[in-house]
């Protein structure tokens, strides 16, 4: 999308260990002027950091991964690559967002339904399986916060997708009232390694050794604290989820819970997914593709 000025050439063709400089900050601005960031700075994506996103999942430019025929549109390889260097990606996170990109053409998520809604949810990437340690994405402290490259990176990429590809635009195609936080990026990966249930990907039906990228449509966000027994606590879960002008209840929408790990070591409770009040599209869900060099 921004493209290297005229008289500079690409790292690739640098000659020695000098690489010419880029005005970087005309090129970012230039982003906003033409309305391809999420309100916060961008990577100016030159056509070789593009290409090197699309090296990373194996893909040729004109690919056409997903259709969108709520938005008229198809979204090709190019375009999730361009949007991957524009968000902070890594090359090698760019199969995650084939993945999530895919989950969202899927019927069963209903992607104008979420990007559209006057509830603005957030979409949740939930990353399993052995490419979300490989790639270093936070399941544990902090999760849904800052601080790891990985998590901000590739939920930023789904937005800027749905921004610059799908023209989801706030105020426009989307009638968020408030909108959250989370709109701006949100991907965690499930702690396969320290509860006691089946990963979630096992549980759709996917086998252990398989990578998935998972999408829920988050509405809000509320933390329990409790101290107690199994019974307790699912009182208090239950009890949070059905407060007077709850989204779940008045929509009669499933809930998420999220579980950290003092509960998840002591307690067995109905379900794996600390999110209260959210959309959950279980079978918005698509496999992440193996890359081979």
């Amino acid at each position: 999308m921004a493209t290297t000025p005229k008289g500079v050439v690409e790292l690739s063709q640098a000659e020695g260990d000098v690489c010419i400089p880029i005005n970087a900050s005309e090129q970012i601005e230039i982003c906003y002027a033409r309305g391809w960031t999420d309100g916060l700075p961008v990577v100016p994506a030159t056509r070789y950091l593009a290409d090197e996103m699309l090296v990373g999942a194996g893909l040729v430019r004109d690919a056409i991964i997903a259709e969108m025929p709520s938005r008229k549109a198809a979204i090709t390889a190019d375009k999730i690559a361009i949007n991957s260097v524009l968000a902070g990606c890594k090359p090698e996170y760019m199969p995650v967002v084939v993945a999530a990109v895919k989950a969202l053409a899927t019927p069963e998520f209903g992607l104008h339904h979420v990007a559209a809604a006057l509830a603005g949810p957030t979409i949740v990437v939930l990353v399993n399986g052995p490419i979300a340690s490989k790639l270093g994405i936070n399941a544990t402290n902090n999760v849904f916060g800052a601080g790891v490259r990985a998590n901000a990176t590739i939920g930023r990429a789904v937005r800027l997708i749905l921004l610059n590809c799908l023209r989801y635009t706030p105020g426009v195609s989307d009638r968020s009232t408030m909108g959250t936080p989370g709109k701006y990026t949100c991907c965690i990966a499930e702690n396969e390694q320290s509860h006691p249930w089946e990963p979630w990907h096992v549980s759709r039906g996917y086998s252990l050794e398989d990578s998935t990228v998972t999408l829920i449509a988050a509405s809000t966000m509320i933390q329990i604290w409790h101290y107690g027994d199994a019974e307790q606590f699912t009182r208090s879960v239950g009890d949070a989820m059905s407060f007077l002008g709850s989204i779940a209840i008045l929509g009669r929408t499933p809930g998420a819970v999220v579980i950290g790990g003092n509960y998840a070591v002591g307690i067995i409770v109905f379900l794996i997914l600390v999110v209260i009040n959210f959309v959950v599209v279980t079978k918005g869900a698509a496999r992440v593709s193996e890359v081979t060099a």
